[in-house]
């Protein structure tokens, strides 16, 4: 679930680990996603960044 995913980045390893997998497939193809898919996005790296 998504919290559970927020509760995660607070680790080191696990953002580490999300800005790599975001990192891969951006360079691989530029895949389109739904409004609630790019919220997600968007609080998982707001929460990773602090």
């Amino acid at each position: 679930t998504l919290p559970a995913a927020l509760r995660a980045l607070k680790g080191k390893a696990a953002r580490q680990c999300l800005t790599e997998e975001l990192s891969h497939h951006v360079q691989q193809n530029r895949a389109i996603l739904d409004h609630q898919q790019f919220d997600h996005i968007v609080r998982m790296m707001n929460c990773a960044l602090q």
